[in-house]
């Protein structure tokens, strides 16, 4: 209550200076970094405060919340420790947008904060400190067959998609991925199956758990996809996979230490980042040469700040539609919101889809600032506190991104505090899509939410209730753990003796 409370009085305090919306040049310029220094503390008070309050640092909140700082903070934090050598967002704004980017980024990102702490507010302590559940071999086993259906509709079609982005890429180049013709009828189907080969994956690792087989299989689907992945330049959906199941196999199967998930974060910025970004600039047979590899790393320097830079670029689409937003194109006031809803229903017969022709904003503003690389199908991308700004102005933004906040909190604490294997699965599928929502908006989160966390989860849920009514009888943990108990007929040697 005591952090709430002090967090609450943070967010009002913000709101209370209205001096950021109206700003003249001189004063703009005096306030950007004093701004940067606020941010860069209200974000670190943000994971301190979030740890202190829920005992849990390593979970889905907290890695949703890191991703946000990353995305839409981490300019702030360059300027202040002098590493931006080109200034604040490359010096492409004049300073009264990036002092307003600035102020607006507080107010979300405070107000997501503030929703997060109030969806914990009641929850009894000893439950947040939860590590484990009572192990079930019901629910291993429900996990387990759903995660293999799962793998068994999407493994062709995702062989098949991964096959033709890289033939793709290798003839033409990344950004020919995004000059193809958009699915529709049956390819978008198959599209959709393709999607469950992560959930299907996490499911496998999950619910084999205590079957080394099937635990570092499941584990090596979701490298194997994330490595080629890489090798096509996707880098996001490379990598949020890989941290759905860290995250997965830390809270349900073995505990992580602390250096290593730092240790692996770290080598993921400063090595396969700039990796990335050098595989979207090669083509054809340089792409399978090690040597073009080599010499295109040796080009960069300052790794570890120049992707952080790249990845914080994202606060670049916020100051863009600060820019535009009331002045060319009037508030949304929740259209933007309701339209990428719609994402929920399959482009089976549509030439485009409802959400991408009405809710996506991130088109629109591609188009807007940048007509010549909206024209070859690329993007500059959008981020969700841009999306609650061009819903609801200024002081609207805290308030939605608060029921974001709240949402995500309830949810975290959903899929972590009772240990229930089946609440972990479905929480990694949903972490593994919607990660991308800070440099992105709604219909990141809202299709993987229904089509594949929540029907993956009661598929599991319908198994269970079925094998708990053939064999009723609970396990205790230690009968459990001496030995690999199966419901479907087979007992433990314990047991049988017994």
């Amino acid at each position: 209550m005591v952090v709430l409370l002090l967090h609450a009085c943070l967010v009002l305090g913000i709101i209370a200076v209205p001096g950021f919306v109206r700003l003249t040049q001189s004063n703009a310029v005096a306030a950007v970094s004093p701004l940067c220094i606020l941010l860069s503390v209200i974000c670190t008070w943000c994971v301190v405060s979030w740890a202190a309050v829920a005992r849990y640092v390593f979970c889905p909140y907290t890695i949703f919340l890191l991703a946000a700082i990353l995305f839409n903070a981490s300019q702030a934090f360059l300027q202040v420790a002098d590493l931006n050598q080109s200034g604040l967002l490359s010096g492409r704004f004049p300073a009264v947008i990036e002092a307003q980017t600035l102020y607006l980024v507080l107010l979300g990102l405070s107000g997501l904060h503030l929703g997060a702490l109030v969806g914990v507010l009641k929850t009894p302590f000893h439950t947040r400190a939860t590590r484990h559940g009572l192990p079930t071999p019901q629910t291993d086993a429900a996990l387990i067959r759903t995660g293999l259906a799962l793998l068994a509709i999407s493994i062709v079609p995702m062989a098949s998609q991964l096959l033709r982005s890289i033939a793709i890429v290798i003839q033409s180049g990344y950004s020919s991925l995004y000059q193809q013709d958009a699915e529709t009828g049956m390819q978008s189907v198959t599209q959709i199956a393709a999607h469950l080969f992560i959930p299907g994956a996490l499911f496998v690792m999950i619910g084999g758990r205590r079957r080394g087989t099937l635990r570092w299989g499941g584990l090596a689907l979701i490298f194997i996809y994330s490595l080629l992945m890489l090798f096509v330049g996707t880098r996001g959906w490379a990598i949020m996979p890989i941290i759905a199941a860290v995250w997965a196999w830390h809270r349900i199967i073995r505990r992580i230490p602390s250096w290593l998930v730092l240790a692996g974060s770290l080598a993921v910025l400063i090595l396969v980042f700039p990796m990335v970004e050098i595989a979207r600039g090669l083509e054809g047979g340089d792409r399978m040469s090690p040597e073009a590899w080599l010499a295109s790393l040796g080009y960069h320097h300052n790794i570890l700040v120049r992707s952080i830079a790249e990845m914080g670029g994202s606060m670049r689409t916020i100051a863009h539609t600060l820019e535009l937003v009331p002045a060319v194109r009037p508030f949304d006031y929740g259209r933007s919101y309701l339209a990428n809803l719609s994402a929920v229903i399959p482009n089976l017969f549509w030439e485009t889809h409802p959400a991408v022709q009405y809710g996506q904003l991130g088109r629109w503003l591609t188009e807007a600032v940048d007509p010549m690389l909206y024209r070859r199908g690329g993007g500059v991308g959008f981020s969700f506190l841009a999306e609650a700004y061009l819903s609801f102005g200024w002081y609207g933004t805290p308030l939605a991104m608060a029921a974001i906040g709240y949402a995500f909190g309830r949810l975290s604490h959903w899929g972590t505090s009772s240990g229930d294997a089946a609440k972990v699965a479905a929480m990694a599928v949903f972490l593994s899509f919607a990660l991308y929502w800070p440099r992105g908006e709604l219909h990141f989160v809202i299709r993987p939410l229904v089509w594949y966390a929540i029907p993956a989860y009661l598929l599991a849920m319908c198994i269970r209730a079925s094998l708990l009514q053939r064999c009723p009888r609970l396990y205790d943990s230690k009968a459990f753990g001496s030995e690999e108990s199966d419901c479907c007929g087979k007992r433990s040697h314990r047991s049988a003796t017994a």
